[in-house]
């Protein structure tokens, strides 16, 4: 997966250059603080994508890992010759979904 950028090279080298310039003359003006600011909120914005991401991924694993369990358990009551059509049409339904995936 290729990562993309929220920001523009020239523009993280503005927001960077406008804090090191306050940092260097002890003032801060009213437009590097409204960059300042920027930059905390995209990085706060990115964490929590992080976050939605891990915790997406996460449960995705946890269900595909279900419907896996939950043919197997269709598979051993097809193989004791117990199984019906409508196990037939969940497995299917099922193998599907994984598919998809």
């Amino acid at each position: 997966m290729t990562s993309r950028r929220l920001l523009s090279p020239r523009l993280l080298n503005e927001l960077l250059e406008a804090k090191l310039e306050g940092i260097r003359s002890g003032t801060i003006t009213r437009e590097q603080r409204k960059l300042f600011v920027l930059m905390q909120k995209l990085k706060a914005i990115k964490e929590k994508i992080k976050l939605w991401k891990k915790e997406k991924d996460r449960r995705s694993q946890e269900e595909q890992k279900q419907w896996l369990n939950r043919i197997e358990m269709i598979d051993k009551i097809i193989e004791e010759e117990k199984g019906s059509e409508l196990l037939f049409k969940e497995r299917l339904e099922i193998t599907s979904k994984i598919r998809k995936k």
